[in-house]
């Protein structure tokens, strides 16, 4: 019996794991941050100007709202159930450009994070095209 509870305890600890779980409540707050695009679609791969926004978000209720206030898109994104610990993953857009899948990475301190991600922005004349984005917060308010 006793080796049927330590395998249970084995499942059930992989499984809050691999589901996500609380988000630090560190990422409550107001931060803001420089985005930049670089392009994946050619020929835009090839520009030397990479496109940069500067971009404020807002995390609320634990990690369980998100919303960007000014930058890239803005408007409130859902948070994914995948999201965990110092770890917070969001997606969504307007129906045209968004962001599929971008993660925010808290740091030990919880004063700045990490984004990295995967956006569709809209670049004349060619219409939308697929970029990575990648960004550094810094806290400004709780």
């Amino acid at each position: 019996m006793k080796r049927f509870c330590c395998g249970v305890a084995v499942v059930l600890t992989w499984t809050s794991i691999a589901s996500g779980g609380e988000v630090d409540t560190r990422f409550d707050g107001k931060w803001i941050g420089v985005e930049i695009f670089p392009l994946t679609s050619k020929p835009y791969s090839l520009l030397s100007k990479v496109p940069r926004v500067t971009t404020e978000i807002a995390i609320a209720q634990s990690g369980t709202m998100l919303g960007v206030l000014s930058g890239f898109v803005p408007g409130q994104y859902p948070i994914s159930p995948k999201s965990g610990g110092k770890t917070l993953i969001f997606h969504g857009g307007n129906g045209k450009e968004g962001r599929n899948d971008c993660r925010l990475e808290l740091s030990a301190d919880g004063n700045t994070f990490k984004e990295m991600g995967s956006v569709v922005i809209s670049v004349p004349p060619r219409g939308f095209v697929s970029a990575q984005v990648y960004g550094t917060f810094h806290r400004v308010s709780e």
